[in-house]
């Protein structure tokens, strides 16, 4: 998309309606539950963004950088 690199990702879910402050609903959450939070960091040390939603048993990850010119972003 012009200037920009757009990332999009979908995958299936199954909603769960209890209230969970954890970062992922794996047993083992000692090493899950990072990796969006990761990839948001890294989106925006590129000046870019990285949105999820959920919706109908979709949840839907995207990713927007901007491109410089053909230049590798810093």
């Amino acid at each position: 998309m012009q200037d920009f690199v757009s990332i999009l990702m979908g995958n299936n879910y199954v909603e769960n309606n209890k209230k969970n402050d954890s970062h992922t609903s794996k047993a083992d959450k000692l090493l899950h539950g990072f990796g969006i939070a990761n990839m948001k960091k890294t989106a925006e040390n590129y000046n870019g963004t990285c949105t999820i939603t959920q919706r109908n048993g979709k949840c839907t990850l995207k990713i927007l950088l901007p491109v410089s010119a053909g230049k590798a972003v810093d």
